[in-house]
């Protein structure tokens, strides 16, 4: 809810059900207060991989549309080892 939040602060059913959580359960809107929203964008992300160890990724999400939909993509940087572990796992 807070990515979506970050993409339309306007958006009236948003804030509708955010009222009814407080309502629901104060605890719950008190621990949605202390985090901010925001949308992840080339940001690195660490997996652990039997088959080839500890490789970064960067994270990458592409929205299509107004209805929502998503793809994410994790991608290495070029030239570095995760690029090669990658490739590992690919050809698998």
């Amino acid at each position: 809810m807070r990515a979506l939040a970050a993409e339309d602060p306007d958006a009236p059913e948003l804030w509708a059900l955010v009222a009814e959580f407080r309502r629901e359960c104060p605890k719950c809107g008190a621990m949605r207060d202390r985090h901010e929203a925001r949308v992840r964008r080339g940001e690195p992300k660490h997996f652990r991989r039997p088959e080839v160890g500890d490789l970064t990724l960067v994270i990458e999400v592409m929205r299509f549309g107004d209805d929502g939909q998503r793809m994410t993509a994790y991608q290495a940087e070029p030239g570095r080892a995760d690029e090669a572990a990658l490739g590992k796992l690919a050809a698998r």
